[in-house]
């Protein structure tokens, strides 16, 4: 209750499988809340649902990218099998343009080795 209260305004991957904050803005481009453990795994995303969700959706054909630069949000690489880019910036401010470019450039060299690569941001 108390997470339906806190997501309430939030677009969630809701099915019978799954219920995750996490939204598709195309059918290869993923943007999802941290994947995290104890109180983050509720407040944000549970990590192992997160890897379950991409193992059966798009099994070996992800990438995930962790795009912020504060030490509470590493990301454990092992969980998803090392499918895992960083590129790190201030939270909530807009990355450098370079950065951008940066981003950009390896989200689209990912999406081009197979026509079923699948990134999440």
């Amino acid at each position: 209750f108390i997470l339906f209260l806190f997501c309430l305004y939030m677009f969630r991957f809701i099915n019978d499988k799954f219920n995750l904050d996490l939204t598709y803005i195309t059918r290869r481009l993923i943007v999802m809340a941290y994947p995290g453990d104890g109180m983050k795994g509720i407040t944000w995303n549970n990590a192992k649902d997160v890897k379950r969700f991409f193992e059966t959706r798009h099994p070996h054909a992800y990438m995930v990218y962790n795009l912020n630069i504060d030490n509470g949000f590493v990301y454990d690489y092992s969980r998803f099998d090392g499918r895992v880019r960083e590129f790190g910036f201030a939270d909530h401010s807009p990355p450098p343009l370079l950065l951008l470019v940066q981003i950009c450039a390896d989200i689209a060299a990912f999406l081009k080795q197979q026509p079923c690569n699948t990134v999440a941001v």
